[in-house]
């Protein structure tokens, strides 16, 4: 079975189509549902931000891609603006500059296949960079490092997790998911 969903809303439908072919269509509906729901739960509690902060995400380090497929939805639905981004798209290659131009207020490092731990160790090295040290998320100390395989780069039922995550991090006073030390780190603790 191949499934290629790029939205969150065909990674939903593909619940269906995974139940569909396993004879428990019911299974499938209902996960899809849930999920749905929750992201749905999520994005009503977000504060009604007037300006809510744009987020860029990072999913690859060398050579630098921004985020694509559902991750912009992720980011709206935790109460974001994804920048150089469009829901339902590839990740985008981009260059250190552009990603600097964007002047994003939060930075999230995810790159594809990257568990937290290494995500830390290569993310350090990738902020250390001149320009992307300089960037507005650097200079407020808010660039955080994501468990990217775990949580981000795959479609599935983690896409919760994945705006919990988020949410988690976007609104701390808020939200408590509990993920901190799992599924993300803060990767500059203090302003620059």
């Amino acid at each position: 079975m191949s499934l290629a969903p790029t939205t969150l809303k065909q990674v939903w439908a593909t619940f269906g189509v995974v139940g569909e072919t396993l004879d428990i269509r019911w299974a499938g509906r209902e996960l899809a549902e849930r999920a749905r729901e929750r992201v749905e739960v999520i994005a009503e509690r977000v504060p009604a931000l007037k300006d809510r902060p744009t987020i860029a995400c990072v999913e690859w380090l060398d050579p630098p891609m921004i985020a694509g497929f559902w991750v912009p939805e992720v980011v709206a639905a935790a109460g974001g603006r994804p920048v150089l981004a469009t829901a339902g798209e590839h990740a985008a290659p981009t260059t250190l500059g552009k990603i600097a131009e964007a002047g994003a207020d939060a930075m999230m490092l995810m790159p594809c296949g990257f568990d937290l731990q290494r995500t830390l160790a290569e993310g350090r090295a990738f902020m250390a960079r001149p320009s992307m040290a300089k960037t507005r998320a650097a200079r407020a100390g808010k660039v955080w490092a994501l468990d990217g395989n775990a949580y981000f780069n795959r479609p599935g039922p983690r896409l919760v997790t994945s705006v919990e995550i988020l949410t988690e991090i976007l609104h701390p006073g808020l939200f408590n998911a509990g993920y901190q030390g799992s599924g993300w780190e803060k990767l500059l603790a203090n302003p620059l």
